[in-house]
């Protein structure tokens, strides 16, 4: 991973008004364990699975582990009014999170407008998974393109709060068949 981060909270990685980080040719791009953090201005580019791997999430380019024990962790990726403000291209996925986690996701691009398929987040742009009584507010103008599967939350209780508005979604791909392929959002308890 570029980044591994482990039991800590609050780590911002990257800043508005500068160059962005370049993340790329890496496994993850972000792993995080029990932790929480802000991610703006970042690209996210060529972060591929590990064929030699048998962990399913390897490719994603932002990737949170964290123990349901009721810390109040956060990750804001993107920043509201800043667009985009951070891009994610050639992934297996883009941010896959499990677990105990607020999260805020604003004005980031998953794949690109003009370069087609090729750029595209090869199977799952957001995967939230086993969020309890969390926070999920995916907003403010993010934008998906040439997506096999947009927005999944899941395995989640009655307690929790999702808000998911002004995204925009172009170009769904079917190419497999498999289940859910081509859906924009799945929410499923």
């Amino acid at each position: 991973a570029a980044f591994d981060l482990k039991n800590v909270e609050r780590v911002r990685i990257g800043v508005t008004g500068a160059a962005p980080n370049i993340i790329e040719n890496s496994t993850f791009g972000i792993k995080m364990e029990n932790s929480g953090a802000e991610v703006w201005n970042n690209e996210f580019d060529e972060i591929n699975n590990n064929i030699n791997s048998t962990f399913w999430a390897d490719g994603s380019a932002i990737l949170l582990m964290n123990d349901n024990n009721l810390l109040d962790r956060s990750l804001q990726v993107g920043l509201e009014g800043v667009n985009p403000s951070n891009t994610f291209t050639k992934a297996e996925f883009g941010i896959i999170g499990f677990g105990e986690c607020n999260y805020k996701i604003y004005n980031n691009r998953f794949g690109h407008a003009s370069n087609g398929p090729g750029d595209a987040i090869e199977n799952l742009c957001i995967g939230l998974i086993n969020t309890r009584v969390n926070s999920i507010d995916i907003d403010d103008h993010n934008l998906f393109y040439d997506y096999s599967q947009g927005i999944e939350i899941f395995d989640m209780n009655s307690g929790a709060s999702v808000s998911i508005t002004n995204n925009d979604f172009f170009n769904a791909r079917l190419t497999t068949g498999a289940n859910f392929e081509g859906t924009a959002i799945l929410v499923n308890s």
